[in-house]
């Protein structure tokens, strides 16, 4: 019980540090933002916004399809219910290894198909297919970790860490702790609508001025560099996340 918690609060710690860790590409993104005109850029959030609700709603079954969740969730619920942290160790590097390894694919997916696009100048098409990525990479994070992207609050969980990564700083610690209170079985006071509202916003937030330099040929590879770490900060803090809930859960 003891080593437990104190993996834990190293996980928690770990939450915080990327909560607040700038992008690699944080001073860039301000700079092209003082750059963009207003109506490219309200052209850019509308598509990101729209695009975000249509997948979250609507293009869940497609991504079960691509990556077979339903064939690993059954299973990985199984252990989940059976574990105890105290003597599962294996299975908890186990579990770590193949998030690892989800996270890291996405990554490399995101990388080559934003660098292509952006070679040719090709930002708003690309949007769809980020999203599609991101999320599916979160899917099967959390389904590699026993929890059922089905339930409603397993997608609250979800929206909850999108923004917790892509929001305006000084707010993420504010979802961070929705978060936290979701893990010890509280509600949250959002609704799932207003936390798609919010997520669609934070991550356009966080993504526009990358599809706008993406937009752009040639320099639209800058673009995909810039997508690329911001997925590869929400997948770590996605396996974090699901890490530490599964060692309060089998506590």
């Amino acid at each position: 019980m003891l080593k437990t918690k104190k993996i834990v609060k190293k996980l928690n710690k770990k939450q915080e540090r990327l909560l607040h860790k700038q992008s690699l590409s944080g001073p860039i993104q301000k700079k092209i933002r003082t750059h963009v005109p207003v109506k490219a850029m309200q052209a850019l959030e509308t598509a990101f916004e729209k695009s975000f609700v249509v997948i979250f709603q609507k293009g869940t079954p497609w991504i079960e399809k691509a990556t077979h969740i339903k064939d690993k969730q059954e299973l990985a619920q199984y252990f989940r219910s059976s574990f105890d942290c105290e003597q599962n160790k294996q299975k908890l590097k186990r579990f770590d290894q193949n998030a690892r390894k989800t996270s890291y694919q996405h990554v490399a997916i995101t990388q080559v198909k934003s660098s292509v696009l952006g070679l040719f100048g090709i930002g708003i098409p690309d949007i769809p297919l980020y999203l599609a990525t991101l999320l599916s990479g979160i899917y099967q994070i959390a389904t590699i970790y026993g929890y059922d992207i089905h339930e409603e609050k397993e997608q609250a969980y979800v929206l909850l860490l999108i923004c917790a990564m892509c929001d305006e700083e000084e707010k993420r610690e504010e979802w961070k702790n929705m978060m936290d209170a979701m893990e010890h079985g509280q509600k949250i006071k959002y609704s799932i609508s207003e936390l798609m509202t919010y997520t669609s916003h934070a991550l356009s937030y966080s993504e526009l001025q990358s599809k706008f330099l993406q937009g752009i040929p040639i320099a639209g590879i800058a673009g995909a560099f810039m997508s690329t770490s911001t997925q590869n900060r929400i997948l770590t803090f996605a396996r974090t996340s699901y890490k530490k809930r599964l060692l309060h859960q089998g506590r």
